[in-house]
């Protein structure tokens, strides 16, 4: 450690930079002393002034001396009740809340019926009292659907794509500034 690093390394170094700091201070003389230095003021800064007799006492005066006791206005009653009013009612609604039985709950232990698909005979049905109109609406509609599920599929991709990249992205880190290799 050379001498000119010592004092930014004994104050704000790391653990290993502070113990090489005194290392040198034990065989530099120069940094010794300004170790010793750095110790002394240290010491004065750390050890309390002494104060004069008059303001010793103002500072005993106001130790004693008490604050003042709170003054209650006119409004700080009614925000109170206001407040116990609203926590009682709402302790009110979950105590409801809470002894309502579920009539939902499933008995069997099933969550959701299964879904039927509508049969080919419901399709035929339902198409048979449509019109044209209502018909090439619905196919208009289809092909709508078509054509988002391709977009969908798509955009799926390439987040799958720009995740994939990222990911591989994080594990390698990038080349310092002047390495090309």
């Amino acid at each position: 450690m050379k001498c000119d690093d010592f004092l930014l390394n004994y104050e704000a170094g790391s653990t290993v930079n502070r113990l090489q700091a005194r290392l040198h201070a034990r065989r530099c003389a120069r940094c010794a002393v300004t170790r010793e230095r750095l110790n002394e003021l240290r010491k004065q800064l750390a050890a309390p002034a002494e104060i004069s007799d008059y303001h010793r006492r103002v500072w005993e005066r106001a130790a004693i001396d008490q604050a003042p006791e709170p003054v209650w206005r006119w409004v700080a009653r009614p925000r109170l009740a206001l407040a116990g009013g609203l926590a009682v009612a709402a302790a009110l609604v979950v105590a409801l809340v809470l002894s309502v039985p579920r009539n939902d709950e499933p008995q069997d232990g099933r969550i959701a019926e299964h879904f039927q698909p509508p049969t080919a005979q419901t399709v035929t049905t339902f198409l048979l009292g449509a019109t044209p109109a209502e018909i090439s609406e619905l196919e208009l509609g289809l092909n709508q659907i078509e054509v988002d599920l391709d977009d969908l599929a798509e955009e799926a991709a390439r987040l799958e794509a720009r995740q994939a990249i990222s990911e591989l992205a994080a594990m390698y880190q990038p080349l310092g500034s002047g390495d090309s290799t």
